[in-house]
């Protein structure tokens, strides 16, 4: 019985490291994203190629910073409509310092984490239940399933905070 619940906290550790591994990996990609060559990441072509409706975040050379949807991308200038405001902004190329592209919204991550978290309680804990030497109750499925998904939330939306994937840096 020992053994078991031992295994249990064991897959609890992997789940939350997994998180944690999760938020390194993102911190290593924006470490390999700065140390791009300038060449690569001063190619407006990739501005051009983005679908209208995608959201972005230009910095403007004067500081300035613009959250919005792509509106339209065109060889001297980009449009920005900032979906707050509805507001349209055009900024010339030779005026963008960076864009990034938009990060997926804290909420949609701290769901998405929510659904793992589920899932992998409902695997740790089914697992569990199957052992003959463990009495599992009916109430404890639920309770210990959305302990995980609480926890699957919390990790999603710590990773969502980072900011989005850089593909434009002036020249």
């Amino acid at each position: 019985m020992i053994r078991k619940i031992v295994v249990g906290f064991v897959l609890f550790c992997l789940v939350l490291n997994g998180g944690c591994a999760v938020r390194r990996l993102d911190t290593v990609q924006h470490a390999q994203q700065r140390s791009k060559s300038s060449n690569e990441l001063s190619r407006w072509e990739k501005v051009l190629n983005l679908k209208r409706g995608t959201r972005i975040e230009a910095t403007a050379k004067d500081g300035r910073i613009i959250k919005g949807k792509l509106t339209e991308a065109a060889p001297d200038s980009i449009s920005i409509q900032d979906e707050a405001t509805a507001r349209l902004t055009k900024l010339e190329r030779d005026d963008v310092r960076q864009i990034r592209r938009g990060k997926m919204s804290s909420s949609r991550s701290a769901l998405l984490g929510a659904l793992i978290g589920a899932g992998a309680g409902a695997g740790i804990i089914a697992g569990l239940a199957s052992n003959e030497d463990i009495d599992i109750t009916a109430a404890a499925i639920p309770a210990g399933v959305g302990i995980y998904a609480g926890i699957g939330a919390l990790i999603g939306y710590a990773v969502s905070k980072g900011k989005g994937k850089l593909i434009y840096i002036s020249p």
